[in-house]
């Protein structure tokens, strides 16, 4: 909810219906009715006899058939005009565009996040148009998607850096979780949260903002653990604050968040924790001395520990990321380009 924020801001002032399929998240419901725009309803029409004669290899994905009938029924009886996606890499996405097609209507998709490498949901995509951040995104989607057809609109979400703030000295460092996942095992979880531990007991001069994921929400236990340091601020999933986070911050930890890339935006250097079993991070902000990769926790707070004593290293790596940063966020009004291109 928070990146479409934006979005929905700029769209009010079209004076048009716009109507939003949120699943089962009846928070994102609530927000979105919050600015009075509709929430569609997926009823259950199954259609049996349409699958009788289905493929064979059809017959372990009868959700996702389902999901289909569902809705190719609710959008014919709204006609939309158009459907978005968000990030476009789940099965729910490609249902979307495959009942788009279905039924004649575009089907636009908008960059949210990034991976760290390009798996098969960032694949053979074939909406309407692929909004993305920048030129360096479309260069490395195209070689998978030859249909796609790729607009460059800037971030809808982050907010422009205002001014380059030299730092003389490190004052505040930012941790963004992630679930376990299959590319982030417990053990690679559990490595990183005593990473934060051991960055406030070792930096205690330190200010350390611990931010939760949005869609992870973090074990009470670990909560706990986080709210005895005096040193550490939490911040819930929930929070819209991420543009003032990445403002207040020197420099930004996580194992292979998005906001590696967003800290790139705001010319904050990030620190990429690879504790996980993915490769080494793509695109090529290492390799340009924009962001520290490291493989261990004393690794990490070395780096830590060599920018409280040299800040000057930390301007370094800052205007190594002002040579490449318009190339990854092309500086541009997204929500408007997004919202004419959509209307």
């Amino acid at each position: 909810m928070n990146y479409i924020n934006p979005l929905l801001r700029n769209l009010e002032n079209n004076k048009k219906k716009y109507a939003f399929q949120t699943g089962s998240d009846e928070n994102l419901a609530i927000s979105i009715k919050n600015f009075n725009h509709k929430i569609l309803n997926i009823p259950h029409q199954y259609n049996f006899i349409n699958h009788i004669f289905s493929s064979i290899f059809l017959s372990d994905f009868l959700e996702l058939l389902c999901d289909f009938d569902n809705n190719i029924f609710s959008l014919k009886k709204t006609n939309p005009k158009c459907i978005i996606t968000i990030e476009g890499n789940s099965p729910q996405d490609i249902i979307a565009l495959e009942v788009a097609k279905k039924i004649s209507i575009p089907c636009f998709c908008i960059q949210q996040g990034w991976a760290p490498l390009i798996h098969n949901g960032f694949r053979n995509m074939d909406f309407t148009e692929y909004f993305v951040w920048g030129k360096e995104f479309q260069n490395l989607l195209e070689k998978y998607n030859p249909k796609q057809r790729f607009i460059v609109t800037g971030s809808p979400y982050l907010s422009n850096l205002k001014s380059y703030k030299k730092i003389d000295k490190l004052k505040t460092i930012s941790f963004f979780l992630q679930d376990v996942s299959p590319l982030i095992n417990r053990k690679a979880f559990l490595k990183f949260f005593e990473l934060i531990i051991l960055c406030s007991e070792k930096f205690p001069e330190l200010n350390i903002i611990v931010k939760e994921h949005p869609s992870s929400k973090l074990h009470n236990n670990f909560k706990f653990k986080l709210s005895t340091r005096k040193n550490i601020t939490f911040y819930n999933g929930k929070s819209t604050n991420l543009n003032e986070i990445l403002d207040y911050t020197d420099i930004t930890l996580s194992i292979f968040s998005t906001v590696i890339l967003e800290s790139i935006a705001k010319e904050k250097v990030p620190v990429i924790c690879s504790f996980s079993s993915i490769p080494r991070y793509m695109p090529y902000i290492v390799e340009n001395k924009c962001a520290i990769e490291i493989f261990n926790i004393n690794d990490a707070l070395e780096i830590i520990k060599k920018f409280i004593s040299k800040p000057q290293e930390l301007n370094v790596y800052t205007k190594n990321i002002a040579k490449i940063k318009d190339n990854l966020f092309q500086k541009t009004n997204a929500c408007k380009i997004i919202t004419n291109r959509i209307s």
